[in-house]
């Protein structure tokens, strides 16, 4: 995360099963607004569950190049999806989701 900001005009980033979690991810939405160039993040399969999907959905509002967003198998639940759907809702620019949903019993 911390060399994200000098890498001003990376338009992908694949970060697909990298045990990433929601401490990682909490990083990286730090990073994500330094990226004004990133159009496409892939998070997949990285267990962020809910937490993660705060931090991620508190820094989507600040990337506005971002159009594609892929977040499959990361035990996301109602809570989670809940704050990225409020997210993605004041995103114009995000026409690309990737996701599924982990329902807790």
């Amino acid at each position: 995360a911390q060399a994200l900001p000098r890498c001003p005009s990376l338009t992908g980033l694949n970060l697909d099963n990298n045990s990433i979690g929601a401490e990682g991810v909490m990083y990286l939405a730090q990073a994500l607004p330094r990226c004004p160039s990133l159009t496409v993040l892939d998070l997949s399969v990285n267990s962020i569950g809910d937490e993660g999907a705060r931090h991620l959905a508190q820094a989507l509002p600040r990337c506005p190049s971002l159009t594609g967003l892929h977040l499959i198998a990361n035990s996301i639940g109602v809570e989670g999806a809940a704050q990225l759907a409020l997210a993605w809702a004041g995103h114009p620019a995000l026409e690309v989701v990737g996701f599924d949903m982990h329902l807790h019993d």
